[in-house]
């Protein structure tokens, strides 16, 4: 039962992502709000918690996991508010200013993401097998989901 549990909640949780960040280009009040991001991070840190069932060892090296993935979303949900702000200004951004933009938020995802790594690979290291290969398996599904869903947003334009 916990393992249909999870499963639903890993599809829920990975399906959800995609077409809220594919409201971008609709109108302000079809945007996920911040709540609703929030929610996600939520879903998300408790499905791989979930995922792992941790040992009580193991749950020690778990806050600085669940720090660092919502700091990641912390900031993705600053550059969604940036990209909105930038398109309700309705002038007209130089390609130059475009490249600088996306270059930043390309050095802060970077960064995010080694300290994401740091804060993993502790942790990681006390994985059994099983909870690498559960771990291996959900981030597969993701990975899977989320190219179908954007090779389906791009079969609509």
């Amino acid at each position: 039962m916990p393992r249909m549990m999870l499963a639903g909640l890993a599809a829920l949780a990975i399906t959800i992502a995609p077409p809220a960040f594919a409201q971008m280009s609709m109108t302000k009040t079809e945007l996920p709000t911040e709540s609703d991001l929030k929610a996600l991070t939520d879903l998300r840190v408790a499905l791989v918690r979930g995922v792992l069932q941790l040992s009580p060892d193991q749950a020690k090296l778990w806050p600085a996991v669940e720090e660092a993935i919502r700091s990641r979303a912390t900031m993705r949900t600053g550059r969604l508010a940036k990209l909105i702000a930038m398109r309700d200004q309705e002038r007209a951004l130089d390609p130059i200013e475009i490249m600088r933009i996306r270059a930043d938020g390309l050095t802060q995802r970077g960064d995010a993401l080694k300290n994401l790594a740091a804060a993993w690979q502790p942790l990681y290291q006390t994985l059994d097998q099983q909870q690498k290969q559960r771990l291996g398996d959900l981030a597969a599904y993701g990975i899977r989901t989320l190219m179908v869903h954007a090779f389906n947003d791009e079969d609509e334009d």
